[in-house]
This record gives structure tokens, C-alpha cells and sequence, in this order.
């Protein structure tokens, strides 16, 4: 093969491997790989981190249930970690964004939050947040 075929060559694969590591990463395979390699291989603060923003991704994508599992194998995980009501928070925020989930279970959610993190000093930007869900999922 000539160098410049294999110019061309290295440049198609280039391009398409920037053209589908987007897709990749907005799947859940491909993000589930991201989590489970990161939960295997890095130190725990910076694999919970990872954890939590793949949970964020999951909520922007639209998927609720994926979101969910995350902050629950999150909590399951990393047992000390100082985002833990983060987690519950989002747990709630995911229930109340499944359409097959009913308004009562979302109020019990950000009442667990409320109950479990509500003194949290790094849980205290949700509570707000939290009290008005439950008003509104309960006035319903």
C-alpha cells in the first residue's frame, strides 16, 4: 500500500471513530462500560464522581430507569461519600421522571431525602427543591 492510501485509510478510520465515539458515549453500553471500567480501575472519589455524572447524562437522555440504577449502585458503593444525598436526590428526581412511576411513590422518594439528608450540610442546595416536590406531587 502506498503512503498515501494509507493516509486516506488512517484518515477514514479517524474520521469515523469521531463520528460514532458520540453515539457510543450516549449509549447505555457505552456508557455502562465507562462506569464499570471507572468503578474498577480508579480511585474511588474520582469513580463516584464519574458515577454521578453518568446518572446526570442518563436524566438529560431521558432515561429515567437507567438513572436511577446508577445513584442505586452508587449508594450501594461508595458507602462514605460525602454526595450520598446527592444521590438519594436524584434517586427522587428519576422516580418522579418515569411516566410507568405514580405521584405517591416520587413524594415518598423526596421524603426519604428530606428525612435522610434534609441537615446535610452537602445536601442543603436540594432541599428547597425536595419540600417543593413533595407540595406539589401531594396537592395533586
Amino acid at each position: 500500500m502506498d503512503p498515501a492510501s494509507r493516509k486516506k485509510t488512517l484518515l477514514i478510520v479517524l474520521l469515523a471513530v469521531v463520528l460514532v465515539l458520540p453515539f457510543l458515549m450516549a449509549s447505555s453500553w457505552g456508557l455502562g462500560i465507562i462506569e464499570d471500567y471507572a468503578c474498577e480501575h480508579a480511585p474511588a472519589d474520582w469513580a463516584a464522581d464519574l458515577d454521578l455524572d453518568v446518572a446526570w447524562f442518563y436524566g438529560m437522555s431521558l432515561r429515567p430507569e437507567k438513572k436511577k440504577e446508577v445513584c442505586e449502585r452508587f449508594l450501594e458503593t461508595f458507602k462514605t461519600h460525602p454526595q450520598r444525598g446527592y444521590a438519594t436526590f436524584m434517586i427522587a428526581t428519576a422516580i418522579e421522571a418515569d411516566r410507568d412511576a405514580s405521584r405517591q411513590s416520587a413524594a415518598q422518594a423526596y421524603e426519604f431525602f428530606l428525612y435522610q439528608y434534609g441537615d446535610d450540610a452537602n445536601s442543603k442546595e436540594y432541599v428547597p427543591e425536595a419540600e417543593r416536590a413533595v407540595l406539589r406531587l401531594r396537592n395533586r
